[in-house]
């Protein structure tokens, strides 16, 4: 929504604009179950934390720009951090569990994993959404001192964020200036939530040197075990 509302990207190019995120979560990906057994654990934990916070935090620094370049360099550290993570994270659970129960440790994995998903958007949701009513509220007020007109105001800049071409069509002829503030509201709840984003990871980062500190060992592949060596006669 803010890169097609915000930035006016098309749908195709707010799609295309995400591949930063994307290539780098493969790229990454493809390397981080590999460093596992040579490095701890816990490091990568740590690094993975890090690369996405210090992503978020960057997007939070550069969103009121408005320029899509800039959002660019906090991309790439978000998909390398997460790459690390997904890889380095299912690595390291199946290596504790044994052959037998490794399918449902990854079916546990994964169950874990969209939940937590599911959470943390539906919470950074949240957050975005009360930073915007918030903002919203306080620009009516100043824009339109009566209080009539103000309601009406509210609703419309409501409907504005929810993309209702008719409230930004009644918003430009009667409060053109207002679309200019929405773009302003718009990137200052992002950039909060990016800034709440950034906080939890590095919350987990801190987290993850206080609960990882063993380190697992590569995983080399036995060959077949032999015949049991014959006893001598003179045994």
């Amino acid at each position: 929504m803010f890169l097609q509302n915000v930035l006016s990207l098309t749908p195709l190019e707010a799609g295309l604009s995400m591949l930063p995120v994307v290539l780098t979560i493969i790229v990454c990906a493809q390397f981080g179950g590999r460093l596992v057994g040579n490095i701890k654990f816990r490091n990568l934990a740590v690094c993975g934390s890090l690369a996405m916070g210090i992503g978020f935090a960057t997007q939070a620094l550069v969103i009121h720009f408005n320029n899509l370049w800039l959002l660019f360099p906090g991309m790439i550290l978000m998909g390398a951090g997460l790459g690390f993570l997904i890889s380095t994270v299912s690595t390291e659970a199946l290596s504790h569990v044994s052959l037998l129960a490794r399918a449902r440790a990854t079916a546990l994995l994964q169950t874990c994993r969209q939940v937590g998903g599911v959470f943390g958007i539906a919470c950074v949701g949240a957050l975005i959404n009360w930073r915007e009513k918030t903002m919203i509220s306080a620009a009516a007020e100043l824009m339109e001192p009566n209080d009539n007109d103000r309601e009406l105001l509210q609703l419309l800049l409501y409907k504005f964020m929810g993309d209702q071409p008719a409230a930004a069509a009644l918003l430009h002829e009667r409060w053109p200036q207002s679309l200019y503030i929405l773009k302003a509201i718009s990137s200052r709840a992002l950039a909060d939530a990016y800034i709440f984003s950034a906080v939890v990871l590095l919350g987990a980062a801190v987290m993850s040197l206080w609960a990882f500190k063993g380190h697992t060992p590569r995983q080399r592949p036995q060959g077949p075990e032999g015949p049991p060596p014959m006893n001598s006669a003179n045994d």
